[in-house]
Order: C-alpha cells, then sequence, then structure tokens
C-alpha cells in the first residue's frame, strides 16, 4: 500500500472510530461500508461502491473498487448488506479480541485492495 493509499486508509478509519479510542467495535467497522450507501437505503450496490470509491473519497481506481466489492460480497449477491458485515468484521479482527485496531484495519485493507495480477497481464520476453 502506498503511503496516500495508506493515508486514505487513515482517513476512513478516524471517520468511523466514532469514540475516538483507535478501536472499531463491528458497528464501526459496519460503517466503512455504509459510507458508500450513498441513497441510504442499506444497500450498497456496485455502482455507490464504485463511484464513492473514485470520485468522493478518490481511494483509488475503478478496477480496485470492483475487486474489493467483489471481496466484501461475501455471500456474492452483488450487494453489501447487513449480511456480509459480520464475515467483514471477522476478516479484519486478526486477533479475534472483538475490536480492530489501526494496524489490523491497514493490514487487511491493503491485503483487500491489491489487485490480482492476470496471466495477460504479464509479458515475458525470452532471449
Amino acid at each position: 500500500m502506498s503511503t496516500s493509499e495508506e493515508q486514505r486508509a487513515v482517513v476512513l478509519f478516524d471517520k468511523v472510530d466514532t469514540d475516538h479510542n483507535d478501536h472499531l467495535t463491528q458497528q464501526e467497522l459496519d460503517g466503512v461500508f455504509l459510507l458508500f450507501d450513498t441513497d441510504n437505503d442499506t444497500v450498497v450496490t456496485p455502482a455507490e461502491f464504485a463511484k464513492d470509491w473514485t470520485d468522493l473519497y478518490h481511494i483509488g481506481g475503478p478496477q480496485e473498487a470492483q475487486s474489493l466489492f467483489a471481496r466484501a460480497d461475501l455471500n456474492d449477491d452483488n450487494q453489501i448488506t447487513a449480511a456480509d458485515l459480520p464475515g467483514i468484521f471477522k476478516y479484519f479482527d486478526v486477533d479475534g479480541d472483538g475490536t480492530v485496531n489501526l494496524s489490523e484495519f491497514l493490514t487487511q485493507w491493503g491485503e483487500l485492495t491489491i489487485l490480482p495480477v492476470r496471466p495477460h497481464d504479464i509479458s515475458v520476453t525470452v532471449g
């Protein structure tokens, strides 16, 4: 994760750490994903997520948004809803203590935002 990506992740963390104790509860971490619910219907669609990811929060590009959305949509119903949130929290709560600290958040966020390498993106020149 680049420095600017890390800074944006810290801003997201701070924005949802409502009690400012440097640990996110399930409810606070849910807030990260619900920030993308622009029409407040408790469902984050791929379009909402991609638009806010790229245009509002300037976190990354469209491919990265699509990749992260697919990973966060744990039940593969093409939306992020309350059904996905407990699994997302479990992913971030690495030590299982019931909260997510900044280190856990940055580590796991960085892993989520890494785009998988596709074989056709690699070119090899044989000598």
